[in-house]
């Protein structure tokens, strides 16, 4: 079928039955695309990665903080990570020296989940929101049979 095809297709003139199985081969189908993708991507990928080990060594080599030229530009991207080696005693510094800047503020969605089912509200100053979506499991034995 062509996108066309597809975008015009009159749902309602099917079967919950047979738009549950179509839902399946669309997603292997789109799995698949995705595989054949990933795969297709695997060597571009490697050579990429070549390319940008020789430009760390050329600006290594060459002290240099980037490489201006006719092609591209070549240049450092630097980019820093912090994780908790003791969230204890990272969290005591915070609370006593009122380093409030060195936390990321957001609302633990599971723990703000459990909080309204135990407290029946939300605690003060957050907002929950809850997203609900549609999925098809494969029928079992017993479904295809009938």
């Amino acid at each position: 079928m062509t996108d066309q095809e597809l975008a015009s297709l009159d749902l309602s003139k099917f079967t919950i039955d047979k738009l549950a199985e179509w839902h399946i081969l669309f997603r292997d189908k789109l799995k698949k695309m995705d595989e054949d993708l990933k795969a297709q991507k695997k060597p571009l990928e490697a050579f990429k990665a070549r390319l940008e080990g020789h430009f760390e060594a050329f600006l290594m080599t060459n002290n240099l903080k980037n490489a201006v030229t006719k092609g591209g530009t070549v240049h450092w991207n630097t980019r820093c990570t912090a994780s908790l080696t003791d969230p204890e005693e990272f969290m005591g510094y915070v609370i006593e020296n009122r380093a409030w800047s060195l936390l990321d503020r957001r609302a633990n969605a599971t723990v703000v989940q459990d909080f309204v089912t135990r407290e029946g509200s939300l605690p003060p100053g957050v907002k929950l929101n809850t997203y609900r979506t549609v999925g098809v499991n494969r029928p079992g034995v017993k479904a295809k049979e009938e």
